[in-house]
This record gives structure tokens, sequence and C-alpha cells, in this order.
């Protein structure tokens, strides 16, 4: 270990550093060991910067650091500033590519989409018959070193990072890694039976140069993925934008990402439309781009947060009504329509009206929103028809959260036997 620092100096991924006893008054070695971690949160945020605001592949984004696309889309999809940018075509596309996958094409699959999958704990669609699932020899060799080091001891191990100007000493539990080892062999086998793995012949030719920057932007198992996935009958499952768009224009290849493939599996009865929600709330939970959702997803996101505004996958569901792009209208009849579902779940009201406060908070902060806001407490009679369960608890919470803005409680239009809500202290009106 000492001679690679000698042999490769700071492009060695392994440094060496001698800490001492504790009770020595000098600890030179610790200190140089504070500085890197220091000096690597430093890069670590650089090459986040970057990746948010340039067309940066996930490969490029794990090599700073010594990781591959697999290991880069698990970080980005567990740093809650960044989002995996899966996505970026235009509303046409979705479709597009859902009609593509009908034709039943071979789905040659690179390592973002199955880190992807395993993330989503879906990694047993990989058995079903509806697809041909492929990689490239270089993808899986890539995987399978990822996920499985013979280099590793067993034992208790810890990991240690500088993150806001704390420094996170964090214990691993050897029980706990000794499964994830055993949950990770247990996969490549099944994958490897499941899984097809082609050779890649078509990348010998391209041209020398052209091929070192492919190797360079997506690494080698990337550069063959995209080479494959341009010969006719296939497509390419990537949840890497800026590597299908490349697929695209240097081999004409077809793409799919994660949600369409999930999709396209609702449609083929093989996964229900209940693990595709949740699916789809995990998506937008962990910050996957133009991931599209009903409010069916959005009740999925409130049961897997265990109902709390606050907490995983909600949190980022609620978040995403904020940054949206489609018209203030269909915002809130989504929101309306969660509400209604919201209403067969086994809350409590207390949990339900910190919920729509949370959705109204968000909905709110766009001025352009203000008017339509306003305007569903005097139309809930309207709303909700015959659910005066679903009114009343409506009410009370939109009525509450009007309190917390010092708006004056907003009357009700008059129907034949309802009551009209004031304002307190003020007569009942008959608007």
């Amino acid at each position: 270990m000492t001679e690679l620092q000698v042999r490769f100096g700071p492009a060695t991924m392994v440094q060496s550093v001698y800490i001492g006893p504790p009770d020595a008054i000098m600890q030179p070695g610790m200190v140089t060991f504070m500085t890197d971690l220091q000096n690597r949160a430093k890069k670590l945020a650089k090459v986040q910067e970057l990746y948010a605001q340039q067309p940066m592949s996930l490969h490029v984004y794990g090599s700073r650091f010594g990781r591959n696309a697999y290991l880069a889309l698990e970080h980005v999809a567990q740093t809650p500033t960044l989002a995996v940018k899966c996505f970026e075509g235009g509303p046409s596309e979705p479709e597009i590519s859902l009609s593509m996958l009908r034709e039943r094409p071979v789905v040659l699959m690179d390592l973002t989409a199955i880190a992807t999958i395993r993330l989503l704990g879906l990694d047993w669609v990989f058995g079903t018959k509806i697809y041909r699932f492929a990689v490239t020899q270089a993808s899986w060799e890539e995987l399978n070193d990822t996920l499985l080091d013979d280099d590793e001891v067993p034992g208790k191990r810890s990991a240690v990072s500088y993150q806001d100007n704390v420094y996170v000493w964090q214990e691993l539990d050897a029980a706990a890694v000794e499964q994830l080892r055993l949950e990770n062999k247990a996969f490549l086998e099944s994958f490897k039976d499941n899984v097809e793995i082609l050779p890649a012949t078509e990348l010998a030719a391209v041209a020398p140069k052209e091929r070192e920057l492919l190797n360079d932007y997506l690494g080698p198992y990337g550069a063959e993925a995209i080479a494959v996935a341009g010969k006719p009958g296939m497509i390419l499952w990537t949840d890497d934008s800026p590597q299908a768009q490349l697929a695209a224009t240097t081999f004409g290849a077809k793409r799919t990402w994660t949600q369409i493939v999930l999709l396209s599996l609702v449609e083929a009865g093989v996964l229900s439309k209940d693990d595709y929600n949740k699916a789809i709330a995990k998506l937008i939970g962990c910050g996957f781009t133009l991931t599209f959702f009903d409010a069916g997803c959005v009740l999925e996101s409130a049961r897997l947060a265990e109902y709390g505004a606050a907490r995983f996958p909600l949190k980022q569901m609620i978040e995403v009504f904020r940054q949206v792009t489609m018209p203030n209208g269909l915002l809130i009849r989504l929101f309306l329509e969660f509400f209604v579902a919201l209403q067969q779940e086994p809350v409590l009201f207390a949990k339900k009206s910190l919920i729509v406060r949370a959705f109204l908070d968000t909905l709110w902060a766009n001025p352009s929103s203000h008017d339509l806001v306003l305007g569903l407490r005097p139309m809930s009679s309207r709303l909700f028809g015959l659910n005066v369960v679903a009114e009343t608890e409506f009410n009370a919470a939109f009525d509450e959260w009007l309190r917390s803005l010092n708006q004056p409680i907003i009357s009700v239009e008059k129907h034949p036997g309802t009551r009209t809500a004031r304002e307190p202290g003020s007569e009942r009106s008959n608007r």
C-alpha cells in the first residue's frame, strides 16, 4: 500500500498515514487525514455543482472519486439537493418510448438502470419473460466487481466524512455488511441466469480517437452499451439522460428509462398498479427528473411516509407541486383527488390536516395560484358532492390553514340544507 503513493503520487486512490497513539502530543497523520476529508468534501461540492448545471454523465460524476455509474446513481439519488437526470426530453417522448416497448425489442440495460431497479426493490422483473433483457460484457464485469469485492475482509468497519463543517463517523454493522454481501451475491447469480450477456464488437468499428472519448465520458461499459444499442431490434434502458442523448446522436439508438419500463410491465399485467405507484413515489422522492404521476402516486408517497408531511417521499412529492410547470388548475385537481383518496385511509384528522396544510402552503407559494386556492373553500360542497365527511374535514383543515395566513375565513355558497361558514363575530352570509 505504501508503494502506491510512491509510484503514483496524487493519482492513487489510496493514501496511507500514520495516526500514532492516542496520548501522542503531535499527530500530523491525523491532521493530514482530516484535511484530506475537507478537501474531498470541497471536491464533491464542485462535482455536484457541475453535474447539476452541465450535461455530465453519471460515469464522469463517479469517476472523479474512483467510482462508476452504478454507484454514482445511488449517490445522486440519496443526495437531497441533487436530481437524477434520467429524462429531459419532450412531452411526446414517453408515449413514443412506450410504443417501442410494445413491440418487445431486446432491452439492453446499462448500470444506471440496474442501480435504479435495485433501489426500488424490483429486481425480480429481470426474471419475467416479457422482454429479453441483456447487458454487454463490460457492464456485467463492472457490475460484478462493484457488488462483490473479493478483497473485503470480514469484521467491524467504519466510514468517516466531512459534512456541513462537521466530521461524521459512522460505524458499519458487521452483520449488516455481511447480509448485504450475501444479497449482492444472490442478486448476481439470479441476474446471470435471467439476463443475456452480449459481446460488443460494434465498438471496435469506432475510430480510435472517438472510442477513447466515449470511454472517458461513459466508461468502457457505457461505451459498449451505446454502441450495441444502435443495432436493429434493440432499445437502451438507461437512467442517464446525457448517455441516452449521446447514444441517439452517435449510433442512432432508441432509448427508454425506468418509469416507462415499469409502465409497460403494468400494461402487460406483470406489475400491479399499486407497486407501480409505490415505485413512482420512490423515484420522485429520490429526485428523478420529469417523473409524471397521478393522485394514486401521491397517496402512495403518503403511505410510504407513514403520513408524515416532512418524511420521505411525501416531503419530496409536496415539493414537486412547487417546482412542476404544469398548469395550476391541474395541480389543484391532483391535490383534490389525493385528498378524497386520503379520506379512505385510517389516519387521524390531525395528520390529514398537517398534510393538507403542507400542500396548500406549497400551492400558495405561487402567486398565480392564489385565486384558485382561495376558490376551493367556497366551492367545497360542489367539489365533494355527497361526500359530506370529506367536505367537512377539508373545510376544517382549509380554515385552519387560512388562519395561519392571517386571512379571514371565506364564506361558502349557500345551498339548501347547508350552513355557511362565516368570519367570527360577523353576520351569516348568503353568498
